[in-house]
């Protein structure tokens, strides 16, 4: 049976929202957290989840936070990438037949979305995307490859408006780790980050000729908001208590 495995990087320090705890833990009301609003859209969908902290996200959350017996806590050691993230913890889903990459800081994404995702996926690749005026990362596609990931923060120069992720990615795992593997060999690090990401693996990915890709498009560019700032947390604080 096809199985699906939610991979949530959230190694990201809650330092610049003013926390005391990893992001993805964030207060948005009186005992709800925004790991409670991404778990409550995901648990419908995925067979198991793994969630992928950072050394003290790792200890806060064993110590603070009590997580369903279908999640997971896996472990990055060093920040250095989601893509690293992601593999980092492949032996705890290389057993399912996909993998749906989340953003452990993409609360705006919907349930409607994530539904659509799963039922275009026809194997290979399936990434959402909405169109952004003007985008923050821009998808360059030729019919259904894609030839370049553009990052605003790896200094990247973006169109007026472009074609953005929403957060999140999914992906089959049959030699999944072996081609990131291949792709390390020759992998350039990003020009501001200095990391080796998962956004530029997917243009590399895309030219496999066996990997099919498909890109359904979200019409509500909302969904793209994250949560970076303080003011993203007031927001989300405030739709949850609304």
């Amino acid at each position: 049976m096809s199985q699906i495995c939610a991979v949530i990087p959230a190694a990201g320090r809650g330092s610049r929202l003013g926390l005391d705890r990893p992001k993805v833990f964030a207060p948005l009301s009186p005992g709800r957290t925004a790991w409670d609003l991404l778990w409550e859209k995901l648990e419908p969908l995925v067979d198991r989840a793994v969630l992928v902290l950072s050394p003290p996200g790792l200890a806060y959350a064993k110590k603070e936070v009590q997580l369903p017996e279908a999640v997971t806590l896996g472990l990055q050691p060093e920040p250095a990438g989601m893509g690293d993230a992601i593999f980092q913890v492949a032996p705890m889903w290389q057993s399912c037949s996909q993998i749906l990459v989340v953003w452990g800081d993409q609360l705006s994404i919907s349930a409607a979305t994530l539904q659509q995702t799963l039922q275009a996926h026809r194997g290979g690749l399936t990434v959402p995307l909405a169109l952004m005026s003007p985008p923050y990362v821009q998808y360059d596609r030729e019919g259904d490859r894609l030839l370049r990931v553009r990052e605003s923060r790896e200094g990247d120069q973006m169109d007026e408006t472009g074609w953005s992720d929403v957060g999140i990615f999914l992906l089959d795992t049959r030699g999944l780790a072996e081609l990131w593997h291949d792709y390390l060999a020759g992998a350039r690090r990003g020009g501001s980050t200095n990391e080796i990401n998962f956004l530029p693996f997917l243009p590399w990915l895309s030219s496999q000729a066996k990997w099919k890709c498909s890109w359904p498009e979200v019409e509500d560019s909302k969904q793209v908001k994250g949560l970076n700032t303080p003011d993203d947390l007031a927001y989300f604080q405030a739709q949850s208590t609304s």
